[in-house]
């Protein structure tokens, strides 16, 4: 630190001679003109050093697939949502899993991806099915993206092959995959 301090203050000293010349040579027409262009120079590398940065922070939203505006508008969406009714629903979902019964596992599968899409329809995103609405989302935009979609998956599996039987293990699964989802979206706490 003391060595820093050492350069500051002989910086200072070499300094002083020259800013007290510029000081004598102030009125003169030269100086003048200089100042006038070194203003002109440093003004337009200020506003190519901003739009440098506008064009930078264009291409991380790109890239990252939400913008500032994005996500003020969906968390203005999500507020909508009822937390109250939905955590009341999903104890009544994770209920299910306890009781012990393989209809009952289903079951609970089933409400809880309901509950969710009928979440990300809120939300405002878009498609006929759960399916897509998935796929218009972004890494970036919902962290818990691959456990949602995980838990889907089981859900499909549930509603689309009759002879499909989830273990007690695997509903727990996917109920935690939904429940992810619906801390990160402050649904439930």
């Amino acid at each position: 630190m003391l060595q820093f301090q050492d350069f500051i203050n002989n910086l200072l000293a070499a300094a002083t001679p020259y800013a007290a010349e510029f000081q004598k040579q102030e009125g003169d027409p030269f100086w003048a003109s200089a100042l006038t262009y070194a203003k002109i120079v440093s003004g337009a590398i200020s506003v190519l050093l901003f739009a440098g940065i506008v064009v930078l922070m264009m291409k991380f939203y790109k890239t990252m697939g939400t913008s500032p505006i994005d996500r003020l508008s969906e968390s203005i969406r999500a507020s909508a949502i009822p937390k109250e009714r939905i955590g009341k629903q999903w104890e009544r979902i994770k209920a299910r899993i306890v009781r012990g019964s393989e209809a009952e596992w289903k079951l609970a599968v089933i409400e809880a991806d309901k509950l969710c899409d009928n979440i990300l329809r809120r939300m405002g995103y878009h498609g006929e099915s759960m399916d897509q609405r998935l796929k218009a989302i972004k890494p970036a935009q919902l962290s818990s993206l691959e456990n949602l979609k995980v838990a889907h998956q089981v859900y499909l599996t549930v509603v689309q092959d009759p002879s499909f039987s989830p273990s007690q293990y695997e509903a727990q699964e996917a109920l935690r995959n939904y429940e992810t989802f619906l801390q990160e979206m402050q649904a439930i706490s």
